[in-house]
């Protein structure tokens, strides 16, 4: 029985830079995307992802992004409604509205 592409997500991490000598020296990382389970089962992944950010180097708005795509389920449609409840509290109307103003502006 094979593994469903979909499950996981492999991350590329260059350990040592390219050079005018060499090629840059790279290991991969491969993370099972989060689709739910129990308090340990995130503890554990949410390590694993944490460990991933620390080797990309990701900033704050860069693990936000990872995040949201590495997850799915009830977590994944939490997550997107508190981030429409920020959202709203901070700027006073929905992402949508925004995307529609900013698409108006642009678009003419």
């Amino acid at each position: 029985m094979g593994r469903n592409e979909d499950e996981y997500v492999t991350y590329t991490i260059v350990t040592c830079q390219e050079s005018a000598t060499s090629p840059a020296d790279v290991a991969t990382m491969k993370i099972k995307r989060f689709r739910g389970g129990s308090s340990k089962d995130w503890l554990t992944w949410s390590m694993q992802f944490r460990s991933l950010a620390k080797r990309k180097g990701w900033r704050a708005d860069q693990l936000s992004v990872q995040l949201l795509t590495l997850i799915d389920g009830d977590l994944l449609r939490e997550s997107q409604r508190i981030t429409v409840k920020t959202w709203m509290k901070n700027y006073g109307h929905s992402p949508s509205a925004e995307k529609r103003r900013y698409n108006a502006a642009r678009h003419g």
